[in-house]
């Protein structure tokens, strides 16, 4: 079995064993929630404390991102190397591919 199959296997097994929990539950186990939950970026915030997740969930889904190909196609991407991470033959994405040809030609 592969590192990402068992790290999905485990999230699916994680999400059966808490799908009972309500979300008030949660606040009142960890009274400071939104405190550990939280992030702002340029002035928004991004609130996680009001989803049925917890730092066990947050962890899974980091092992699982961990398993997948997902960095080298987020560098691929990046890049605008062809065929990553959309599977459209000999074109890079479409959004970033003027950006890799400017870095290109500026090398």
């Amino acid at each position: 079995m592969t590192a990402f199959t068992e790290a999905w296997q485990a999230l699916e097994q994680h999400r059966l064993d808490t799908q009972h929990l309500h979300l008030r539950d949660r606040f009142a186990a960890e009274p400071d929630r939104f405190g550990n939950m939280h992030e702002t970026l340029d002035g928004l915030l991004f609130d996680y404390s009001k989803n049925r997740l917890g730092e066990d969930t947050l962890q899974l889904l980091c092992r699982l991102a961990e398993a997948s190909p997902l960095a080298g196609q987020m560098h691929a991407m990046q890049n605008g190397e062809k065929n990553q991470p959309q599977r459209t033959p000999r074109r890079p994405p479409y959004r970033l591919a003027p950006a890799a040809r400017r870095r290109a030609r500026l090398r």
